[in-house]
């Protein structure tokens, strides 16, 4: 045996049943309600650069809308504008905040933290965030990183991510 994959399952053990039926009747019902405990609804797409103004500058001139101050990141030692998708979805523009307090770290996310000499070697989109979608029962952030890992995605951890927003 070369390769022993860890099916994702649902941390909760009454649905197992329909998990392994859908494994063996991939066209089944079964298969299809553990279709959707596996989607996802995406959050926000997350375009990183090494300055915030020039990103939204940036942003507005690609999309003809300009994004709002969201506010910062104390965590991660960045700041960060945002931009609505509609359906709940939105862009974060987001870069290293110039007030954090300690100066001498870089932001440790979405390869704040790397040398890049340039804004413009660093500007994209580097990350995008989802989440189980409330009305699925079963749904959760751990079995959606097991089926885009299985699926042959590279993710990160799963992190909870905290923001203040200008109004405190």
């Amino acid at each position: 045996v070369k390769h022993v994959w860890r099916l994702p399952v649902s941390p909760d053990s009454d649905l197992w049943t329909d998990e392994a039926q859908a494994i063996l009747f991939p066209c089944s019902s079964e298969a299809r309600a553990v279709a959707r405990r596996r989607s996802c609804d995406v959050d926000h797409l997350v375009y990183a650069c090494r300055d915030l103004d020039e990103g939204v500058a940036h942003i507005h001139k690609l999309l003809g809308v300009k994004p709002a101050y969201g506010g910062t990141h104390p965590k991660f030692g960045t700041h960060n504008a945002l931009l609505s998708l509609g359906s709940g979805s939105y862009l974060e523009i987001i870069a290293p905040d110039p007030n954090r307090t300690d100066q001498g770290t870089k932001p440790k996310i979405f390869g704040l933290d790397d040398d890049i000499s340039s804004a413009n070697d660093m500007d994209g989109l580097t990350a995008f965030a989802v989440h189980p979608s409330p009305s699925v029962k079963g749904a959760t952030f751990e079995l959606i990183a097991q089926s885009l890992r299985l699926a042959g995605c590279k993710i990160g951890p799963i992190t909870s991510g905290e923001r203040r927003s200008p109004d405190g």
